[in-house]
């Protein structure tokens, strides 16, 4: 061995500043990539909100078929729509013999917003347009007009509030769902 080369150990392990450095860089890595995943992790609650706006639609399908192909009448959780008629239920109540159960009627996003499922008990709020219509076609009432309209353009179950992105999440009269803006 040359005198003049440098002592060197030659266990082949890392120094404390290369250490240092590689978890430096970890870290900027990851702080980097955080807004992406805490965006992954909304859309897949907005997801789980339309999944279950869907399994909603097929319950209130399904209550239309057995009362003559009608919307059933569905009150808002404070019995607002209908306040002397004690035979009409809340969504939850209305829906429940068809399969729907507190976990449909909870969205993801809701829980962690303004949570009107822990005051209502359903995160979700009923449209009254459609209520004791046909399934076919709608009637819409503006002063002295009668609008026949579709169920594709009629809303039935909506959000509470824009807890996805600033929007929210809408079911349809015919069963589709879609996310609307504010």
């Amino acid at each position: 061995m040359s005198p003049l080369l440098p002592y060197r150990r030659s266990s082949g392990g890392f120094t404390l500043i290369e250490l240092l450095v590689v978890v430096a860089i970890i870290g900027l890595l990851a702080s980097l990539s955080m807004p992406a995943f805490q965006q992954a992790r909304l859309r897949a609650r907005s997801m789980q909100c339309g999944s279950n706006l869907r399994q909603i639609g097929v319950a209130v399908l399904s209550a239309a078929q057995d009362n003559d192909n009608k919307y059933p009448k569905i009150n808002d959780p404070l019995g607002n729509y209908y306040p002397d008629d004690s035979t009409v239920k809340n969504l939850a109540d209305s829906l429940q013999p068809y399969g729907i159960t507190g976990t449909v009627l909870r969205c993801p996003a809701d829980v962690l917003a303004s949570n009107y499922y822990k005051q209502y008990g359903c995160s979700y709020m009923w449209c009254p347009m459609s209520d004791d219509e046909t399934t076919n076609l709608i009637s819409l009432y503006r002063g002295q007009n009668i609008f026949q309209v579709s169920s594709a353009r009629v809303r039935i179950v909506t959000d509470y509030d824009t807890v996805h992105f600033n929007r929210y999440n809408t079911l349809y009269a015919d069963g589709h769902v879609t996310v609307r803006y504010k």
